[in-house]
């Protein structure tokens, strides 16, 4: 992936430089088709396990017409918000290229061009999402058992 290169002086032409990834004879292309690819890959995972743990929690209350059509609203709420992994992911990226001379240590750009950061963010927005889908379950299934008293 080429990008320009931060210079001191901000009114001069951009320089193109490659992403370098661990040692300085070894270039590497960072290319962001190959990363939303292998978020689209893991969009498969993500739904089923946030859908199973959703059935979970519809189990855990009475079905109405209400609840179901809210079950469909909270996916597709879900998978917007699974658009934040691969921006992050996309944004960080650019953030190493554009600053790592400057800012970025070599390990921490080797990790944010790995495929690392890739299972780290799905992991933790998975794990999230899963969070949130069983306390909005329980919290239902508490206020059910509430009204029946």
């Amino acid at each position: 992936m080429t990008v320009t290169a931060p210079t001191d002086n901000p009114y001069e032409s951009p320089q193109t430089v490659s992403a370098d990834l661990s040692s300085p004879g070894e270039r590497a292309e960072v290319n962001w088709k190959s990363i939303l690819k292998r978020w689209e890959i893991l969009r498969i995972p993500y739904n089923l396990v946030v859908g199973l743990v959703g059935l979970l929690a519809l189990a855990l209350i009475p079905l109405s017409p209400n609840e179901i059509v809210g079950a469909v609203i909270y996916g597709l709420c879900a998978n917007v918000m699974y658009l934040l992994g691969p921006v992050t992911e996309l944004y960080l990226n650019w953030f190493v290229d554009a600053w790592e001379s400057r800012l970025v240590p070599r390990w921490l750009a080797r990790f944010v061009r790995s495929r690392y950061l890739t299972a780290f963010l799905f992991t933790a927005g998975t794990l999230f999402s899963v969070a949130v889908t069983l306390v909005i379950g329980v919290a239902g299934a508490f206020a059910v058992a509430l009204q029946d008293q």
